[in-house]
């Protein structure tokens, strides 16, 4: 009966009722794309929290940052003031890489660097041909280039102050279009006088040849440009997915494999090359590399090497793998982190290290941190 009843009212009031049924229908249909939309939503985070990686970097902001090519103490400083050692016990650190750097040589790697610090620089042999007064330089030939052994010979014009030159006579002079002292602070601590005046010998013979003495220190000012002209910078790192250039997916692996954990665990002697170096060097993954390390405490990298005493560390590293041509890191090399490579003296890079962060946490972390932390959000595929 109630039923029978019912279906009257219906039929009766069918305008009515069938609104009803759309709403009903419409708010099924609202209760199911709110669902789906929680389920996606859920799913999203969920892959964004497995596939992103986030990262705080800690840099020291000193007075020329980001000019890295003079020295500032109060990097040093800082990384002692602040207890870095600390982040790993954070809630919300999953792992900490400070930073670790150095000037690096590739034995065979003959090309210049793309940012080769002493490129405008000379050390030759000239022979004096005149006195420019409009100039206020000397016109000479150059008769050997020591940067450049096998350099046709060039004219040219070179000043050198208040210093007299003979014409047709022949001198080694050390400069980069003028008459200048050598600055470098390897040089410095071994013990070498840079000078202006130890920068101008004159090297001519009797018999109008020239012979430059063997233990010309110009000779190993030479050597070490050559060294630096054509060097890389190496980082030793125990996360490379959290540095920034792999971070930030400015380059990527793109030929053999990344570092494995067991490599980056033991610290073994395994190097990521960028690809036209690698072209450059004819090596590929499998290859190896002879690659030397310089360190020296209170020098920038430009100034931590000096032909006179050498490299702190050299040895053999396999090639494992070749990442993406970037302009920014063509003349860079990744190597594990190892004990028996200590970097922990070069301390000339306004960025300190970087940590790996729990995605969630990210936000709490920085907060509790003091200024200077900058938090980067990157998507890592993994």
């Amino acid at each position: 009966m109630f039923v029978k009843h019912s279906v009257i009212n219906i039929l009766r009031s069918w305008p009515k009722s069938a609104l009803f049924f759309l709403l009903l229908a419409v708010l099924g249909t609202v209760l199911c794309i709110g669902v789906s939309l929680t389920t996606a939503i859920l799913g999203f985070l969920k892959e964004c929290d497995e596939n992103y990686t986030t990262i705080a970097v800690f840099e020291y902001i000193g007075a020329d940052y980001p000019d890295e090519t003079k020295y500032d103490p109060g990097i040093g400083a800082c990384l002692e003031e602040f207890d870095f050692s600390a982040l790993t016990g954070d809630p919300d650190v999953l792992g900490w890489d400070e930073n670790a750097s150095a000037f690096g040589s590739i034995a065979g790697k003959t090309a210049y660097a793309f940012d080769a610090p002493y490129k405008g620089q000379i050390v030759a042999v000239v022979y004096i041909l005149s006195y420019n007064e409009h100039l206020g330089a000397y016109q000479c030939s150059i008769l050997e280039n020591l940067m450049d052994p096998a350099a046709e010979p060039k004219s040219g014009y070179f000043a050198v102050g208040d210093i007299k030159l003979e014409p047709r006579h022949i001198y080694l002079i050390h400069g980069g279009g003028f008459l200048s002292a050598y600055n470098n602070e390897a040089a410095a601590r071994a013990g070498v006088d840079g000078s202006i005046e130890k920068m101008l010998t004159e090297v001519g013979t009797e018999n109008g040849n020239y012979e430059i003495p063997p233990d010309n220190i110009l000779y190993q000012i030479a050597g070490t440009y050559l060294t630096m002209n054509t060097g890389v910078t190496v980082y030793a790192t125990n996360d490379p997915d959290a540095l920034m250039p792999f971070q930030q997916a400015e380059i990527s692996v793109t030929q053999g494999r990344s570092f494995t954990r067991e490599e980056l665990a033991n610290g073994a002697k395994a190097c990521l090359l960028p690809e036209r170096l690698a072209e450059l060097i004819s090596v590929e993954p499998g290859d190896h590399i002879d690659l030397s390390l310089a360190v020296l405490a209170g020098a920038v990298k430009r100034e931590s090497y000096w032909a006179g005493t050498g490299f702190q560390y050299s040895d053999r590293y396999e090639v494992v793998g070749l990442f993406s041509p970037n302009d920014d890191y063509r003349d860079t090399v990744f190597i594990p982190k190892s004990g028996a490579v200590d970097l922990s003296a070069n301390r000339s890079s306004y960025t300190l290290g970087q940590a790996r962060l729990r995605n969630s946490g990210a936000e709490k972390f920085a907060e509790r941190t003091r200024n200077g932390v900058n938090i980067c959000y990157s998507k890592k595929w993994v």
